[in-house]
């Protein structure tokens, strides 16, 4: 349980920086062309949805007896 509290708060922190970056990124310029921040920004949140995924692909199934 502890492994997948630490993976899935990893992602959220992740997508929170990953969003900050893009955010910050869209404002130096008003989003009127892609900067480097903005690119870092949504390597970012490409990363958190990597992590999330991986967390989620290693859970153990649930086997319940109906």
């Amino acid at each position: 349980m502890v492994n997948e509290s630490r993976t899935f708060g990893a992602a959220v922190l992740l997508a929170l920086a990953g969003l900050g970056t893009l955010l910050y990124g869209v404002s130096l310029d008003n989003g009127m062309s892609v900067n480097m921040v903005m690119a870092a920004g949504g390597a970012t949140l490409l990363t958190a949805i990597v992590v999330h995924t991986a967390g989620i692909m290693l859970l153990e199934p649930e086997h319940s007896e109906a």
